[in-house]
């Protein structure tokens, strides 16, 4: 039954990998694809557009807004 178990959790591990980088490339347009890799925690690509930095940096402000307001209300 472990193995099983072992298998299972390996498989969904792999799937999940393979959605999240599905999923990043059906995005449509570049700043849709900074804002997704900032949320998700990638790093800015290199050699990207403009508008994929836009993105990215507009989603990384939102993030340090949201964690600086959450911080002075005491919660983490």
């Amino acid at each position: 039954m472990t193995i099983l178990t072992d298998f299972k959790d390996n498989a969904d591990g792999l799937i999940d990998g393979f959605q999240a980088q599905f999923d990043r490339y059906v995005v449509k347009s570049d700043f849709e694809r900074g804002e997704w890799d900032c949320l998700h925690h990638f790093e800015a690509s290199n050699n990207e557009s403009a508008a994929y930095y836009s993105g990215y940096s507009q989603a990384y402000a939102h993030l340090e807004n949201q964690t600086h307001i959450d911080v002075k209300r005491g919660e983490q």
